[in-house]
């Protein structure tokens, strides 16, 4: 397997798990704000641990998604994960991560900077999206390594709401999004670059194992390609397990391990409404 199809394979790999996580519906009606309760800055809120096993690597990447306090009113969401054993040397020692700094603003997240990194063989890559409320645009810079430093490349207008993958995924939580009915396709417009891109969430059946979802969408390695990721969701619409199939490599499949911080939906209202002590 050459380097260059591995590094693409461990950067899909990232991509299904982060929309894995960030394309699900869940949670409860916003909860009050509690005085009583309060967080300290920097303060990480939920840390979830997932498993990745890859064709025939058992645990493969082990993953966290995790939820952290910046300051009163901004947050960091993040997914990253790290190639293990023989998938770790064949892949030049791969590690990348999804993150999103949002602002909570009147009850939601509002993105304002997502970023999707990855290193192999001591090789950046960057790609930064910049939400500007004020000026109404997003613009994406990405790393020259000529340069050593990130360079805009594209803008468009943000004329309307727009979300990446984690903040979508938390305002969900907070929020909640009906998924009651079997059968229902609920369609979501993600960032246009390179093009406008439609993605499809599809409500499927209520199993012992969670609520079952599937996820449609452009596969941004492998150009006019469609990828389907499947998930099942617990009552807090946490992902247990989802698994995807990339046709040239094989079976991806991420399992929610024990360890880490969990909360329900409720516990997460209350702690982003929370002020900050000190």
């Amino acid at each position: 397997m050459r380097v260059l199809s591995m590094r693409n394979f461990m950067t899909f790999t990232a991509m299904a798990l982060g929309l894995a996580v960030g394309l699900l519906p869940g949670g409860t009606e916003p909860a009050p704000l509690e005085k009583a309760l309060s967080l300290k800055a920097g303060e990480i809120l939920e840390d979830l641990r997932y498993r990745v096993d890859i064709w025939l690597f058992t645990g493969a990447v082990d993953a966290r998604v995790t939820l952290r306090r910046l300051e009163a009113r901004r947050f960091r969401a993040e997914v990253n994960g790290r190639a293990q054993g023989i998938l770790g040397v064949l892949s030049g020692q791969w590690q990348g991560a999804f993150s999103t700094e949002m602002l909570f603003s009147e009850g939601k997240f509002l993105p304002v900077v997502y970023r999707e990194e990855s290193q192999h063989r001591g090789k950046k890559n960057l790609k930064e999206y910049r939400f500007d409320y004020d000026r109404k645009v997003v613009e994406l810079f990405k790393w020259d390594h000529g340069k050593k430093a990130l360079t805009k490349r594209w803008q468009t207008a943000l004329t309307e709401p727009m979300y990446d993958v984690l903040s979508f995924y938390y305002n969900q939580r907070l929020m909640g999004l009906s998924f009651d009915q079997q059968g229902q396709n609920l369609k979501f417009s993600g960032i246009p670059y390179p093009k406008p891109e439609d993605i499809i969430l599809s409500i499927g059946p209520e199993t012992p194992q969670g609520r079952k979802i599937m996820v449609t969408l452009n596969n941004r390695i492998f150009e006019n390609e469609r990828n389907q990721v499947y998930a099942l969701l617990d009552q807090d619409g946490v992902p247990t397990e989802a698994w995807t199939q990339v046709l040239r490599f094989g079976r991806i499949i991420s399992k929610l391990v024990p360890g880490g911080k969990r909360l329900t939906s409720d516990e997460l209202c209350r702690r982003v409404r929370a002020p900050i002590s000190g």
